[in-house]
């Protein structure tokens, strides 16, 4: 068999030749002088009837078989239709000589058969059982009928097998080797289609980009979004139709773009992004980019791209409210915690031993919904990139010793141990004696929201670890500073590790079911750490513990150099507030 479009040509064969021989009956049988002749020459209504019905059925019913059961199928009634009319010619015109319109009809059919030939075997099967039949029971006489059946029944096959097989691929493109491929073929086609439907009805827009970054796919969901069509959107620079800024509306360098980048990288991308339409309309998009790589090379970038405007508008309306509301209730807690620090001190009032025990534990409650109020009022800032941010350079060395000697008197408490080491690593300079020189690790950051990250992890390891250990840890790379915090305490369960810096995610354990949180922890320092460009992370073995990891771009001394200069010139052109009288 072979593909599609070859059943579709011999389809057009045929209704050529019906057409030929209608338009022939039609000459012979209007003309006087060959009127006469017309049954003797085969030009009988019986062929007219049949290449008429035979040019119906390729208009209208063709593709239809085609398509519904196979294409052999619809090709071989249409042989037979038409092959009903030439072997009726052929009967009329048998007689005991040689005549050119039996000849003409032989060598029609053999022609048929022969071409019929390439579409398989069912097809040469089916024809020489109809013209073996048709020669047995027409009463024929004719000794020339033999030379039909015998080069009929000859030609096909040899046309198939001996001159078809071997000229395939250079006679006829995109023929196929054997019977097993053209369903594949089929199957690919129908696959195409399948996908290219299914793609067509996602909600999400659609855009496949080959690796120079030009559009082959387009589906109507982006014509949506970006206001292109994809006819004009086909073969253009992704970035001159999918125009997109960062999530806080500023433009992306040209190799920081997500397109370019994902190329480079051939890693997935998931982000929140701003989309610019074709009319200059500006709205929030989920941006899921991942590379398509075919035999271990790249070929292209696949994304889909959704609308989260409205979902954006109900999330900030949200932290408006949780904001107004933590900042207004921040005032009462804390006139209540000051009231109750009054009523404790020995100097300011007298209490017995029982009504001190009773506001101790108030001063306690009253703390921690503080801390409550002052996490949901961080959590919705840094949700809008609203968090106050003083960064300057400072040398992670010396601030992570200076922060485990604060972080030892908490820790003692509960009688744990608290650890500082410097990872040594293959970049260390050492001395002429051998020795390692402390390498600086220079950073650019915040300290009191670094210190808020670091007090958040040391905390969550003083809380789960009963008995043990407390390790704080510094080392790095050439480019990188990595910082750790690890616990020996009851560890955390590898389905809850994804989720664990997650807005008000708390681990479902009995282990620590009692132990009070907000579950918005992790979900701050995460936001803090990310403010840097940096990326925190946790591993965890139930029952042995938990280390935290964060990773933060490192300065050289050079830079660092840079940076310092740069802030204090910064700082001096600021100029001093003046206190209002």
């Amino acid at each position: 068999m072979v593909a599609d479009k070859y059943y579709k040509i011999y389809k057009w064969f045929l209704f050529g030749a019906s057409i030929a021989v209608i338009i022939a009956w039609v000459f012979v049988n209007f003309s006087p002088s060959l009127k006469s002749g017309a049954d003797r020459d085969g030009l009988s209504i019986a062929i007219l009837i049949s290449n008429i019905l035979s040019a119906i059925y390729l208009l209208t019913l063709f593709n239809f078989v085609g398509k519904k059961f196979n294409y052999w199928q619809s090709t071989l009634l249409g042989v037979l239709i038409y092959g009903f009319g030439v072997f009726a010619s052929i009967r009329i015109t048998s007689t005991e000589l040689v005549t050119t319109p039996l000849l003409c009809f032989v060598i029609i059919w053999i022609i048929l058969m022969a071409w019929s030939g390439i579409f398989g075997y069912q097809v040469i099967v089916v024809l020489n059982f109809f013209t073996i039949t048709f020669v047995y029971f027409g009463g024929f006489s004719d000794k020339y009928l033999l030379l039909m059946v015998a080069g009929s029944l000859i030609a096909s096959p040899l046309f198939q097998f001996l001159i078809w097989r071997n000229l395939q691929g250079k006679v006829f493109d995109g023929l196929h080797r054997n019977n097993k491929i053209n369903p594949l073929t089929n199957s690919i086609g129908e696959s195409k289609s399948s996908a290219e439907s299914l793609i067509d009805s996602i909600n999400e827009g659609v855009v496949v980009i080959d690796k120079t970054s030009r559009i082959t796919i387009f589906n109507p969901a982006a014509e949506v979004l970006t206001e292109w069509s994809a006819k004009d959107a086909q073969n253009i620079d992704v970035n001159l139709v999918v125009k997109i800024l960062q999530e806080n509306g500023k433009p992306f360098a040209e190799a920081d773009s997500p397109f370019n980048s994902i190329l480079q990288s051939q890693k997935k991308i998931d982000s929140t992004v701003q989309l610019i339409s074709k009319s200059g309309k500006q709205f929030f998009i989920s941006l899921v980019a991942a590379p398509i790589i075919i035999n271990g090379s790249i070929t292209g970038v696949a994304f889909t791209m959704r609308d989260i405007t409205a979902q954006r508008n109900s999330e900030q309306q949200k932290l408006d409210f949780i904001s107004t509301a933590s900042h207004e209730m921040r005032t009462p807690v804390a006139a209540i915690e000051g009231y109750l620090s009054l009523a404790m001190n020995d100097k300011i009032s007298s209490i017995d031993a029982k009504a001190r025990e009773y506001l101790n534990k108030a001063h306690a409650s009253t703390q921690q919904l503080g801390k409550l109020f002052q996490d949901l009022l961080n959590s919705s800032r840094a949700e809008d990139g609203r968090l106050v941010n003083h960064p300057e350079v400072i040398e992670l060395g010396d601030y992570i010793s200076k922060l485990a000697e604060g972080f030892q008197l908490a820790a003692e408490k509960k009688h744990l141990i608290v650890n500082f080491t410097l990872v040594s690593s293959k970049q260390d300079q050492r001395d002429p004696q051998g020795k390692i020189i402390t390498p600086l690790f220079f950073v650019n950051v915040d300290p009191n929201r670094l210190l808020e990250v670091m007090t958040n992890l040391f905390d969550n390891a003083v809380k789960y670890t009963e008995a043990g250990t407390i390790t704080i840890g510094l080392g790095g790379t050439d480019t990188v500073v990595s910082l750790f915090v690890r616990d020996t305490g009851v560890g955390i369960p590898a389905e809850s590790i994804d989720h664990l810096f997650q807005k008000f995610y708390r681990v479902d354990n009995s282990a620590v079911r009692t132990i009070g949180g907000t579950g918005l922890g992790l979900y701050i320092s995460k936001k803090i750490v990310e403010l840097y460009s940096g990326r925190i992370w946790a591993e965890s073995l139930v029952g042995r513990g938990t280390t935290f990891y964060i990773n933060l771009p490192r300065l050289s001394q050079q830079q660092a150099d840079i940076l310092r200069t740069t802030h204090a010139q910064e700082q001096s052109a600021t100029p001093p507030i003046n206190p209002t009288v």
